[in-house]
């Protein structure tokens, strides 16, 4: 059954994620967008620039189950809302266009014991910036990408009809069919990276993603160079004197370097 949206604008608002936390009644399907945020947040608590000219919006769902792969559905549906094959998805929650941070998600949870009472999905989206601040120099919107000034309400609209879809697949087939497309839109699978997690820094090939969204990475040591090729790449560690092998399953983390393909 599909989610009844009901939107509320603002014109300012501290953060939406934390307005929406602040509901005495977290109904499913209540959404909170906000022109500019004085305190917009993302992961581990870092700022996020929200001036005017980009979509700031979080919404309240309640599934019958934990969603570990909540930010990559989020993110698949996000991407598909704005119809641009430049736009990729970086592992776990960032929208990436020409090399740039184009937008991000924060998903943030209530449970009673082993069960999740709501999730507040939040996103940033840069849409009409038309500059950013100098130590956001790896920022970017849709308007200095594309030229084209897009409607805030409408573009709303799409991305919650987007995740309708995506997140109504997901409870009627699971996560396979929502994984393999994300597979498709990342830029980070195949690829050597660096990631950084509680438990320190990693670098390695990311090879692919569990059933939960949790990243795959092989950090095998290898006696001598070869191309990592994730295509080849069963081929060829078979034929070098590889030593230290281990495969680390990611399940918290940010992604520092990607390097090129």
């Amino acid at each position: 059954m599909s989610i009844q949206w009901s939107i509320t604008w603002l014109n300012q608002t501290d953060s939406t994620n934390s307005e929406l936390a602040r509901l005495p009644d977290k109904k499913e399907g209540s959404v909170i967008a906000a022109f500019t945020q004085s305190g917009g947040y993302g992961r581990q608590s870092r700022e996020w620039f929200s001036e005017q000219g980009g979509l700031y919006f979080s919404f309240i769902i309640c599934p019958p189950k934990t969603v570990n792969i909540l930010s990559l559905l989020a993110g698949v549906a996000f991407k598909e809302a704005f119809d641009n094959k430049n736009i990729f998805l970086k592992w776990p929650n960032d929208l990436i266009m020409n090399n740039h941070k184009l937008g991000g998600i924060l998903v943030e949870s209530s449970y009673q014991g082993n069960n999740p009472v709501y999730y507040i999905i939040g996103c940033g989206i840069n849409l009409n910036q038309e500059k950013f601040p100098p130590h956001l120099q790896h920022a970017t919107s849709l308007f200095l990408e594309t030229n084209k000034k897009y409607d805030l309400k409408e573009m709303l609209v799409n991305c919650l009809k987007c995740f309708n879809y995506r997140y109504e697949q997901y409870l009627q087939k699971g996560a396979d069919e929502i994984l393999n497309i994300y597979k498709v839109y990342s830029n980070t699978l195949n690829r050597k990276v660096v990631v950084s997690t509680p438990q320190g820094e990693f670098e390695g090939l990311a090879k692919n993603l569990t059933k939960d969204g949790f990243l795959i990475l092989d950090t095998t040591k290898l006696s001598h160079s070869i191309d990592l090729k994730y295509s080849n790449y069963a081929e060829q560690d078979t034929k070098a004197n590889s030593i230290d092998k281990e495969v680390k399953v990611i399940t918290m983390g940010e992604i520092l370097k990607l390097t090129a393909d």
